[in-house]
């Protein structure tokens, strides 16, 4: 099942981008920020758009993919623990290798991202047992 960042932050990162492009061309003032200006906007909403397509987690009965190009079984994850960054949720995932992935816990798709990786981890699997600490807790 795919996940992906929610639409809505499409339109907040473009606007942002827009809001300190023009406070530039505000400072500058003259039509020969005109086209820099322009270009900047053009390039923020490509860079956003690029975002909103690489940035996405698939999760499958084999394991989870992480932003197109990074993949592991559920038995490379030893370890999970449920973190807040700026208000958001992630799991928190220690693989075998040493490394460790943030997953976005507030992307959307066509189910939750919590149940669907409670019910595609095996059973005694540390994220079923991450969430479980939560539920009792």
């Amino acid at each position: 099942m795919r996940f992906r960042v929610p639409k809505g932050w499409f339109v907040v990162v473009v606007s942002a981008g827009v809001a300190l492009s023009s406070g530039t061309l505000l400072l500058l003032r003259g039509p020969v920020v005109l086209a820099p200006f322009l270009i900047s906007v053009a390039a923020q909403v490509g860079a956003a758009w690029l975002v909103s397509l690489t940035q996405v987690v698939d999760v499958s009965p084999r394991g989870l993919s992480l932003y197109v190009v990074n993949r592991a079984v559920w038995a490379d994850i030893v370890a999970a623990a449920r973190a807040r960054f700026f208000g958001l949720d992630y799991l928190k995932l220690r693989l075998r290798s040493g490394r460790t992935w943030w997953i976005p816990l507030y992307f959307r798709g066509e189910a939750d991202m919590r149940s669907t990786l409670e019910s595609f981890a095996p059973d005694g699997h540390p994220v079923k047992r991450c969430f479980a600490l939560k539920n009792a807790g």
